[in-house]
């Protein structure tokens, strides 16, 4: 990202950390750049499957409605510690019972292969440095080719 019409304090090279879909499709204006498809998330935000897929939030979308609204969940958060550990935090709310715990490891299992999943009960998830609650956490660095 360039903004060269901040004088104050322009960005050059400013790495975002965005991960995106890039497209076959030519620009309207003619220039020939790389044009992306979809924006994908964040890099920091992809997880690895046991098949060495990388993975958005699997929970996102329709899904992640269904498991806090069904299991009574108020926050979550996947932390993936290694790339065979995953450790989901929960803040569960006045209905969660202790089987919804084993229904949210069935649910990674099947979504992410067979990978260690451990279901942490807690009554605070902490935000990040920048103040945002981070939903997905990968705690190593991954290869993008």
């Amino acid at each position: 990202v360039t903004d060269l019409t901040n004088y104050a304090m322009p960005f050059i090279r400013y790495e975002v950390g965005d991960a995106g879909v890039p497209s076959d499709d030519m620009c309207v204006c003619g220039r020939g750049l790389p044009l992306m498809k979809e924006l994908a998330g964040r890099t920091s935000e992809i997880l690895v499957s046991a098949a060495g897929e990388y993975m958005q939030n699997p929970f996102s979308g329709r899904l992640e409605h269904i498991v806090l609204e069904t299991l009574d969940i108020r926050q979550y958060q996947i932390v993936q510690e290694t790339p065979t550990k995953i450790i989901v935090k929960i803040i569960p709310g006045k209905t969660y019972k202790d089987k919804d715990t084993e229904t949210i490891r069935k649910l990674m299992h099947s979504l992410m292969g067979d990978l260690e999943i451990e279901v942490k009960l807690v009554d605070l998830i902490a935000v990040s440095i920048s103040g945002k609650r981070q939903v997905v956490v990968r705690k190593f660095p991954i290869k993008f080719t």
